[in-house]
């Protein structure tokens, strides 16, 4: 079609053969509709060539996990005052249904572009108490991650913990990479 359209062998189209060409190219792209978006997460080279026990872990997760689907509005990003990316975690967005592995999975496919500098994590608790899935998820990262990858780890901070979830969180053994 295009070479027909674009062709310079010197005939001429008339007008009304153009546009009834570009008419029917117009039609079977409307029946096309929109190309399906493809996700798609790069796990990192320095987690694939990363060779230690914990390593292995994550890269095994990344990979089984990347063709499952995650919850883009879990975590987003933002930016401290001081410049550092602020990963957010929004509880409200977490499904009812939703695993351990599947929370992690949203938080380590955004977490991997950003820890090899300093950055921060502000978990939104808002109308969350379920303190034994943080505890879990907490658990399962600190399985799995690599302690090298928490080293530019600088801040969190909690927003709207419940009493309950408060209690819960303070009764917590937190040992150095659980402070995510």
């Amino acid at each position: 079609i295009r070479e027909d359209y674009t062709s310079n062998s010197g005939r001429q189209l008339p007008i009304e053969e153009k546009v009834k060409l570009v008419s029917d190219i117009d039609n079977t792209i409307g029946l096309l509709g929109l190309p399906m978006r493809m996700k798609g997460f790069v796990i990192p080279e320095y987690i694939r060539e990363d060779k230690s026990e914990k390593g292995i872990l994550m890269y095994d997760f990344l990979s089984q996990s990347a063709l499952t689907e995650a919850n883009d509005n879990t975590v987003k990003v933002l930016v401290t005052k001081d410049g550092m990316p602020l990963l957010v975690i929004n509880t409200l967005d977490i499904d009812e249904d939703c695993t351990v592995k599947s929370i992690a999975y949203a938080f380590l496919q955004i977490l991997v572009k950003y820890w090899l500098s300093p950055y921060c994590v502000l978990w939104d608790l808002t109308s969350f108490d379920n303190i034994e899935l943080f505890k879990e998820c907490l658990s399962f990262l600190e399985a799995i991650v690599s302690p090298k990858y928490w080293e530019h780890f600088k801040r969190v901070y909690m927003l709207n913990t419940s009493p309950a979830f408060f209690e819960g969180f303070k009764a917590m053994e937190l040992t150095p990479t659980m402070c995510i």
